[in-house]
Parts: structure tokens; C-alpha cells; sequence
């Protein structure tokens, strides 16, 4: 298989990612695109098919406050979503994508990733990069999910 990731992908392409999530949890299309605009975005594509995207942006860009963190500190990445497509998951991608877009962050002058991980096998991939579960929120948004709040050194 043959991996290869591209910063830059048209709006309309990233929104095959929605659908993955509850509707509570999926961003409409203006949404995503204000979102994105300030995010540091990563798109995975495995043999040529998109099959993973994640970005973040600064948390002072954010908007979110976070008990423990201080909103103004630029030096923290709020990691808004990490997804791998259905068809392409359960083959380690996950934690190809997230070592990309990791690197792309220390690269960029983060020294922590703060972000929920809605899944197990997420919760997982965040640890195996050091990240360390700070808190949970059940019934996420009113869904079924369990949102672990996580902070990931870099």
C-alpha cells in the first residue's frame, strides 16, 4: 500500500468524513470550511483513495476553554478530529496519519495536543504516542459516544 498525504484538499472531498460521525457531530460544509482555514489539516491517501484527515488549530483559535489550560496559550493544539474512513480502518493507518500530522505540529512550534478521542481504538492511538487520558465526558454532545479528553505531549 502505498501512503501519501496532501495538506490541501477541496472542501467538498473532505466531507465524505462527516457521515462517520452521529449528525450532532458532523460539521456542515461552511462550518468545516471556517474550521479549516485556520487549522493545521492533514489528508491521508492509501493508494491513491482519501482515506484519513486530521487538523487542529491553536487553542486560542479555538474558542474552546478547557479547565487546566490557559486559552491564550498558543503553544497548545486543540486536535478537532482524527478520522480514518470505515474502509480503511483496522490496518494501522490511524497511527501513520497522527505521526504525519504530529510531526507537522512540533514542526510548527506546538509543545502539546489537547483533544477528545470518541473511540477506543483512538484512545489507544493518542496513548501510543504518549497521551495521557485527563478526563471523560460521557454521553458526548448527547450521543452514545465517550469523549476522552487527552493531552499528548510533543
Amino acid at each position: 500500500m502505498v501512503i501519501t498525504f496532501r495538506t490541501r484538499v477541496p472542501i467538498d472531498e473532505t466531507m465524505v468524513f462527516e457521515p462517520v460521525y452521529e449528525p450532532v457531530l458532523r460539521l456542515g460544509r461552511d462550518e468545516k470550511i471556517g474550521l479549516l482555514s485556520q487549522a493545521l489539516s492533514v489528508w491521508m491517501y492509501a493508494d491513491g483513495s482519501l482515506a484519513g484527515e486530521t487538523y487542529g488549530v491553536s487553542l486560542p483559535d479555538s474558542g474552546e476553554e478547557f479547565e487546566g489550560y490557559d486559552e491564550a496559550d498558543a503553544g497548545i493544539m486543540y486536535c478537532y478530529s482524527t478520522t480514518v474512513l470505515p474502509p480503511f480502518q483496522g490496518r494501522g493507518l490511524s497511527r501513520i496519519l497522527c505521526a504525519y500530522w504530529l510531526g507537522l505540529a512540533k514542526q510548527a512550534g506546538f509543545r502539546l495536543v489537547i483533544g477528545h478521542a470518541t473511540s477506543d481504538a483512538m484512545v489507544a492511538v493518542k496513548a501510543f504516542f504518549g497521551a495521557r487520558v485527563v478526563s471523560r465526558h460521557e454521553r458526548w454532545y448527547g450521543t452514545s459516544r465517550v469523549a476522552h479528553l487527552y493531552e499528548l505531549p510533543l
